[in-house]
């Protein structure tokens, strides 16, 4: 990306001073982003932010009046500088430093903000490849050992069993979990707990049970991951 650079000084561009931003131009257009950017991408963990602004009539204007409403008036170069851009790009660091970049060619605006969407897009794929791999070390068979598992029998029934222990059988799904939570309370445990079918598919419970004078009155469940 480029920017457009220019004296500064009483009528050029003014810096911001130490701070989050280069210039008080830069900030200005950055007020008026809060109120809503034509596009914008990020990084995964608090890695950045970027921000997307086209500079059509209105939004000039807008920033001409926050500039008057705080410093005063634009200096010419600022004027200049805005009446002759099409679009700003920020960047949001994770340290809170803002970068801007001016452009005064609309396929340079564009070609940027394809390249800002393929890089925070590769950033993306990396983070979920990291997370199957941290979902790898996931050790189903002891953790099934260790857990709660409520498993599909013949006849419609479902057998649950607590750490490798059968707490019993039950006709219905609801009921069984119950029981089985209610175990795992009576015992101060909170297992991973499981759902196998009968085609032997697991699924891992995210489990929420409500418990009144220490006894399990309903579950809610949805399902965190599965295996086939």
């Amino acid at each position: 990306m480029t920017r457009i650079v220019r004296e500064t000084g009483d009528d050029g561009i003014r810096s911001y001073g130490p701070g989050k931003f280069h210039t008080l131009i830069d900030s200005y257009a950055f007020e008026v982003a809060g109120d809503g950017v034509d596009e914008e991408a990020s990084y995964g963990d608090g890695g950045g932010w970027y921000g997307l602004v086209r500079l059509d009539g209105p939004t000039r204007k807008r920033v001409a009046e926050v500039a008057a409403e705080g410093d005063g008036e634009l200096t010419e170069d600022e004027r200049e500088l805005l009446d002759d851009s099409v679009a700003v790009i920020f960047f949001e660091r994770s340290d809170g430093i803002v970068e801007a970049d001016w452009f005064e060619d609309e396929k340079k605006v564009d070609q940027a903000w394809a390249d800002i969407e393929a890089d925070t897009a590769e950033d993306d794929e990396e983070e979920e490849e990291e997370e199957e791999e941290e979902d790898d070390d996931f050790d189903l068979e002891s953790e099934m050992e260790s857990g709660l598992v409520i498993q599909d029998t013949r006849g419609g029934r479902y057998s649950v069993s607590l750490e490798g222990k059968s707490l019993g059988s039950y006709d219905d799904f609801d009921l069984a979990l119950k029981h089985g939570v209610q175990a795992a309370h009576a015992a101060n445990y909170s297992p991973n707990v499981f759902h196998v079918n009968d085609r032997g598919n697991v699924d891992l419970l995210s489990v929420k049970p409500e418990i009144k004078r220490g006894k399990v009155v309903s579950v809610e469940y949805e399902i965190e991951r599965s295996w086939v």
